[in-house]
């Protein structure tokens, strides 16, 4: 399975996707904004989803969290997810990082989250399930597209006493709120603070109370690989003390647990790495609360060539010797959604691709059967969830067959073979990277983190022909065509290889065919930046990232390459859409910050560049958060092209020659 692609800063996201627009309109020529509805183009999902929650409740309310795209809330009645942070602008960008989701146990309308992509983070919290928000500074650094976001509900709201809510962090420790998250202090009682940067990783209360009392027994999970001990730690009297539980396996983390009606509390332990990358072994106990004997009870289901360890756990609210689990990092294994019904005695396959025990519906979102012509799996399945309303419906996210995510449900999972449905509609968490609007036939190419990117020829369905294949690139970072020959498409991405880095089409990108060469000096692969075609189709010209080769250009497809003159390392290249001849770049491209770009034009197909000229960039900063900076040719229009800064919106005319800064045009915030 492809490896995740963190993808770029929000704002530089925003950044990219102002660009996207920008392009659009640029092919649009004589129409007004007015005529148009704006609508989100329809990939029916993608993107990692760490956290399902379940609200006990009410039946039906599901909540998911995702890395960078915010929160969701699921609609049964339309069979889609209904995003909850798409409000919040580009100075509070901040929230759409998906650490934690906590819906109230007693009222269906009320939901916390703890959001954050990294630096302090806040706590939301909600009266409305999500429809609008309270936002709470806290003092409190929040993670949620770092690794170990796979882990449980690090956010959790007091059972019985639902105004007390508690935060396990990733380096300050346990966190508790008396007033429904309006304020927070630390709880200096609670004695450690995990492995820096990966912290407490869940928390859960015992079901036996006094309503309006605080819950006097929580436990909460620690992620500390070289503990030495369980990792649990328990208090029996509502936080004032805490004491290490001891027995159970040694040096490994928790990064999931589930406590059953019987007491029974269920343990995934991990080591080799934090998750949701790099788990090599993994383990299953569970705790008796009233004995505290341990049990393991680790599937004998094996990863055979593979390897990696446990994710996902969920006790049947129903059932105390039911329960689910999902694997993680089997890269050669496959991936496993396991369950079992008598205690965790034994344990049967409920989803894996290509089993005879599951099979998948992928709901028109032909991307997830990647380019195997899979069905579905259960790859990079961060978490697990039963309905706590029914014990025969359960939902898990995966990355599938394509390495995109998403969202799997069903409602047989006790029966044979269980039925899995794609059910991640709206649930738009894909990172777009670039995109290109074909002059043919309407067609829309996609550049796209993780999923590789797509052709639409219909902006409002999901693609029938799924992703790019032949060759499948984790991240497609790049794709332009010929103005004149729209048949024929160039793209270049992330494939593992060098000499298919780049892969071209001559049928309008309904099929491809790697380059089979690189150019001269490309010896590692997944670093091809960016590439322009000549209008007519001449010449193709591309441009590794800085450091990684020089740009280079070829005159047939699959042909020869020649490093191009004048043009430094990680330049990004585009052609004039009207003179084959005429290429134009911006240096650098890539992570911008407190610097100038300049702008180079070539004459003879792409062979020489010279600088024309150069506009400021004055957004960013040294750790790296910055933006790309890309040359868009405008369709029809010889020697003209614009380029898009962090806080400016420059039309170059004449070749380059001549700019204008466009006064009007911001960044909203």
């Amino acid at each position: 399975m492809p490896q995740p692609f963190k993808p770029m800063s929000r704002s530089a996201r925003i950044a990219t996707t102002l660009l996207i627009v920008l392009s659009l309109l640029l092919g649009l020529t004589g129409r007004s904004q007015a005529q148009y509805t704006w609508k989100s183009v329809a990939i029916n999902g993608g993107g990692f989803v760490p956290g399902l929650v379940y609200s006990p409740a009410q039946q039906g309310l599901l909540y998911a969290r995702t890395d960078v795209g915010g929160f969701y809330r699921w609609d049964s009645s339309a069979g889609q997810w209904v995003p909850l942070t798409d409000m919040f602008g580009l100075n509070q960008s901040n929230n759409c990082g998906g650490e934690s989701i906590a819906p109230d146990p007693a009222d269906a309308n009320v939901v916390y989250a703890a959001a954050g992509f990294s630096g302090t983070g806040s706590i939301l919290s909600s009266t409305d399930q999500g429809a609008s928000w309270t936002v709470h500074s806290v003092a409190i650094s929040i993670a949620g597209n770092n690794d170990g976001r796979e882990a449980g509900e690090r956010l959790v709201v007091d059972p019985h006493l639902t105004s007390k809510l508690y935060f396990g962090s990733r380096w300050q420790g346990l966190w508790v709120s008396t007033n429904s998250a309006a304020t927070w202090s630390q709880a200096t009682s609670f004695p450690v603070v995990g492995d820096s940067g990966y912290g407490l990783a869940w928390v859960l209360f015992d079901p036996h109370g006094t309503s309006g009392s605080a819950s006097a027994t929580v436990y909460v999970g620690v992620m500390a690989m070289n503990s030495g001990n369980s990792n649990i730690y328990r208090s029996t009297n509502a936080g004032a003390n805490w004491s290490l539980l001891s027995g159970g396996p040694s040096n490994m983390v928790t990064p999931h647990a589930s406590l059953g009606s019987d007491g029974n509390l269920w343990i995934v332990y991990d080591s080799g790495g934090y998750g949701p990358n790099s788990v090599s072994t993994g383990q299953i106990w569970k705790l008796n609360t009233t004995t505290l004997a341990w049990s393991n009870v680790t599937p004998s289901i094996g990863p055979g060539s593979g390897y990696g360890g446990y994710a996902g756990i969920s006790v049947d609210a129903s059932n105390a010797n039911h329960a689910v689990v999902t694997t993680i990092d089997w890269w050669s294994g496959p991936d496993k959604v396991l369950s079992t019904v008598n205690g965790g005695s034994s344990w049967s396959i409920i989803a894996m691709a290509g089993s005879s025990s599951s099979v998948f519906n992928v709901n028109g979102a032909n991307y997830q059967k990647g380019c195997s012509n899979g069905s579905g799996g259960a790859g990079w399945a961060g978490c697990v969830a039963i309905d706590p309303f029914n014990s025969n419906n359960a939902v898990y996210p995966s990355g599938g067959a394509g390495g995109g995510g998403g969202v799997w449900s069903s409602t047989n999972i006790q029966s044979s073979p269980v039925s899995w449905t794609y059910t991640d509609k709206n649930l738009e968490e894909t990172v777009p990277i670039y995109m290109n609007p074909s002059a043919a036939g309407g067609i829309l190419f996609s550049c796209l983190g993780d999923v590789g990117g797509m052709r639409h020829s219909d902006v409002t369905l999901s693609p029938s022909t799924g992703m790019y294949c032949n060759p499948q690139f984790s991240n497609t970072n790049m794709v332009d065509f010929a103005s004149s020959k729209p048949n024929t498409v160039v793209r270049v991405g992330n494939s593992g290889t060098t000499t298919s880095d780049v892969a071209y089409s001559t049928n309008n990108g309904q099929s491809w065919t790697p380059w089979g060469s690189a150019p001269s000096g490309y010896s590692t692969s997944n670093q091809m930046g960016s590439v322009a075609v000549a209008a007519d189709g001449s010449m193709v010209v591309v441009s590794p990232y800085s450091g990684y080769g020089s740009p280079a250009y070829a005159s047939s497809l699959g042909g020869g390459w020649t490093a191009c003159s004048g043009l430094p390392s990680g330049a990004a290249v585009a052609s004039d859409r009207s003179n084959a001849s005429t290429f134009y770049a911006t240096y650098p491209m890539e992570w911008v910050y407190g610097n100038s770009v300049t702008v180079y034009r070539s004459t003879d197909y792409g062979k020489t560049f010279a600088q024309v000229n150069t506009v400021p960039v004055s957004w960013g900063d040294a750790n790296g958060n910055g933006q790309w900076v890309l040359p868009r040719p405008v369709f029809g229009v010889a020697g003209e092209f614009w380029v898009s800064t962090y806080n400016a919106l420059y039309r170059f005319t004449n070749g380059g020659s001549s700019v204008t800064a466009l006064s009007n045009v911001y960044e909203p915030m």
